[in-house]
């Protein structure tokens, strides 16, 4: 991340946490789901931190006991102001976070209605996608809007197979057309999944690296998480043509 600094018109990067406890949830099987509003409080908590806006909070060691220390895998560009607001209360986080218990508390409600199951791994595992996908659209149309739409984005882990190739998957469902049959949205999310894993290890993706992501597949439809990030960056000063394309207006000093 430090090429952020050597390189501050040309590059910025930035990391979302795959592996913190937080994420991985290894204790959540069979417990209840608290509710949208809840879990929101509790996702906003952690961007709340101000070492989300550190590099030093990227990684952690593991001491002679086990245990974890550093952390928590996140960090966003700017600065926690860019983030948070001069006041902590009202920046793009705290939008992010509304539009996401927004959209929950409809699948929410749906399941409900439907006399589904809230499985709680499941809706955690999506709303935890669903904001890193709005971080993600966030930081990129930011970019967009500052170079005249000359942005190329790249969503990696080290190798680009198992993280990286759910990211991917991820990617492509949320920009997929919302008129495509059920087999092609299959055929197209499956593909960015598996290809990478298979043809540079001969393997499957990861188990581990699945559940979060084809739970916000299965919850999320293309449609919504459009609509959803089209209306985050219009109330956030990045405005739309009637076609749904982005206007690229580079700010001009007052």
């Amino acid at each position: 991340m430090q090429l952020n600094d050597k390189y501050p018109l040309t590059f910025t990067g930035m990391t979302l946490a795959k592996d913190s406890k937080f994420h991985l949830m290894p204790d959540e099987k069979d417990q209840k789901w608290p509710g949208t509003q809840e879990y929101g409080s509790k996702m906003l908590e952690i961007f709340e931190n101000e070492k989300c806006y550190q590099y030093g909070n990227r990684t952690k060691t593991q001491d002679k006991q086990g245990e974890y220390k550093g952390g928590n895998g996140i960090y966003l560009p700017g600065g926690k102001e860019a983030w948070l607001g001069k006041d902590g209360q009202n920046g793009p986080i705290h939008e992010i976070i509304g539009r996401a218990n927004k959209r929950f508390q409809v699948i929410e409600n749906k399941l409900k209605n439907e006399g589904k199951e809230l499985d709680s791994f499941k809706l955690k595992g999506a709303y935890q996608e669903y904001v890193y996908s709005m971080i993600q659209s966030y930081v990129e149309m930011q970019l967009a809007k500052q170079s005249d739409g000359k942005v190329m984005a790249i969503r990696a882990c080290k190798e680009n197979i198992d993280r990286g190739g759910s990211e991917n998957a991820k990617y492509a469902h949320a920009r997929l057309d919302p008129t495509l049959d059920q087999d092609t949205r299959n055929e197209i999310v499956v593909g960015a999944i598996e290809s990478r894993a298979l043809l540079a290890r001969g393997r499957v993706i990861l188990e581990k690296r699945m559940p979060h992501v084809l739970s916000f597949i299965e919850l999320v439809e293309p449609k919504e998480i459009q609509e959803d990030t089209i209306a985050l960056l219009d109330s956030l000063g990045i405005k739309f043509n009637a076609d749904g394309q982005p206007k690229y207006q580079p700010a001009t000093s007052a």
